[in-house]
């Protein structure tokens, strides 16, 4: 269902297709935007940002606390590995944010 004017004769082909493509879109997004204007749907995604934030906030406490670590001592094998499971955690939420 493209809101598509009546093309002129002059037009170039490109042209008459870009605005079909972007009338098509523009109808998608309106769609989208009244699906997720719900309460329900905003509810959600808040609780979905307040939980990547509390991660955030878990993976910095403790890369925090490690750093004070190693200003003493060098990382014992197990805490270089905890590192990479934190860098791990952190690309899944950056993944789930998306």
């Amino acid at each position: 269902m493209s809101e598509q004017a009546n093309p002129s004769p002059q037009e170039r082909p490109e042209i008459r297709k870009f605005k079909s493509e972007y009338a098509d879109a523009m109808s998608k997004a309106r769609i989208s935007e009244e699906h997720t204007a719900t309460q329900g749907w905003q509810d959600l995604y808040g609780d979905h940002r307040e939980s990547i934030r509390k991660q955030q906030i878990e993976i910095s406490d403790r890369l925090k606390a490690m750093s004070e670590t190693v200003r003493v001592r060098l990382f014992t094998e197990d805490e270089e590995k905890e590192i990479g499971e934190l860098k791990k955690k952190a690309c899944e939420i950056r993944s789930s944010d998306d």
